[in-house]
C-alpha cells in the first residue's frame, strides 16, 4: 500500500450536538485476486452530515484506535461501533462520548433502537 498519506478526512472534528459518528476498522489483504499485504484501515463517518475519516494504521487496539477518534470526534458525540471492536474502544465512555455498540452475530440493526443497540462501559 501507499505510504503517504496516511489519514484521509473531510472535516476537521466530526460530531457535535445532534450528530452520532459510526466508527469501524477493517483489514484489506487481497485485491481483485492480487496479494497484497495486509494492512489495517480505521475510519469513522459522521451520520448527519456524511463528513468522515480514514486512516492506515499499524494495529487495532485501543492504544491506537482511541487517540485516532479523539483526534478527529468532538467529545460528547454519540459514537456508533460494532462488538468485534468493542474491546478496542472500551474506554470512549470514560473519554467524554456515548459508546453504544451493535451485535452483528445478533441484529444486523437491533429492530428496537436501531443501528447500535448496546451501551458500553
Amino acid at each position: 500500500m501507499c505510504a503517504q498519506p496516511t489519514y484521509w478526512h473531510i472535516h476537521k472534528q466530526l460530531g457535535g450536538p445532534g450528530h452520532t459518528v459510526a466508527i469501524d476498522e477493517t483489514v484489506v489483504d487481497n485485491a481483485q485476486g492480487r496479494p497484497v499485504p495486509a494492512q489495517w484501515v480505521f475510519g469513522g463517518m459522521d451520520l448527519h452530515t456524511g463528513g468522515f475519516f480514514l486512516e492506515l494504521v499499524p494495529r487495532h487496539d485501543t492504544a491506537t484506535l482511541v487517540p485516532i477518534t479523539q483526534r478527529h470526534v468532538l467529545p460528547g458525540t454519540p459514537i456508533w461501533s460494532d462488538e468485534w471492536g468493542g474491546t478496542a474502544y472500551i474506554n470512549l465512555n470514560g473519554l467524554g462520548y456515548i459508546h453504544e455498540t451493535v451485535n452483528h452475530s445478533r441484529h444486523f440493526m437491533d429492530p428496537i433502537t436501531g443501528p447500535a443497540a448496546t451501551p458500553t462501559t
